[in-house]
């Protein structure tokens, strides 16, 4: 009896399973493009890469023009305290400015005081200098003070030369003896115009032109 054997089945390849084989792709427009599996795999992956690049790209400007805003913002912020920092160091040396300013002034002014006074003094010590050389009633007033410190005992009155000549002659010595007082004077160059040094064993008076400004500068300056 002869044996039956069951036929082998052998798939035959699809068309487009074969790389070789174009594919049929309709257009739009309705026409066919013949593309093999290569040339379809390459345009799906170029697709895909023009997507991505196209997607990176969008988003790096998107990123860019975000960054910038944020770049602006922070220069903006960053003036901004340096605008305030410099305000305040403006306005501190502007203070100090004005507090050494106003020490300055007051100082000037309280020199400009000492000046004014100091030529105030020089102006009487001028006039003095002037009265004394004409004027024998200046020293005359001298003598009387300078008797009237130093009563009692024995008293030595000095006066300048000009000023003993002056005095003698306005005014004889002898009235001044009658007071009642033991008076000597003596000439004595040493002695400035206009003043007198008196002295006595109760001490010393001094009332010379240049001892009495130097005790009125003392005063007011």
């Amino acid at each position: 009896m002869p044996i039956l054997r069951q036929p082998t089945y052998r798939p035959q390849p699809i068309p487009w399973e074969r790389d070789d084989q174009p594919l049929a792709i309709s257009t739009a427009n309705g026409s066919s493009l013949g593309l093999t599996h290569e040339e379809l795999t390459s345009a799906i992956e170029q697709s895909h890469r023009e997507g991505y690049e196209t997607g990176y790209r969008d988003g790096f400007l998107a990123g860019q023009q975000e960054g910038y805003r944020m770049g602006v913002a922070a220069m903006e912020r960053q003036h901004e305290q340096e605008r305030q920092q410099w305000r305040q160091q403006v306005e501190q040396l502007v203070a100090a400015l004005g507090d050494s300013l106003r020490g300055e002034i007051a100082h000037l002014m309280a020199r400009m005081e000492d000046l004014l006074t100091e030529l105030a003094l020089e102006i009487a010590r001028k006039v003095v200098e002037v009265e004394v050389t004409s004027n024998p009633e200046i020293v005359r007033h001298a003598v009387t003070k300078a008797l009237q410190e130093l009563r009692g005992g024995t008293i030595t009155v000095r006066l300048h030369p000009h000023d003993f000549a002056l005095l003698e002659s306005s005014f004889p010595l002898l009235d001044l003896r009658d007071e009642g007082l033991s008076v000597r004077f003596v000439a004595d160059e040493s002695v400035e115009r206009g003043g007198v040094l008196a002295e006595s064993e109760q001490g010393v008076v001094d009332l010379q032109p240049s001892t009495k400004f130097a005790l009125l500068r003392a005063e007011v300056l």
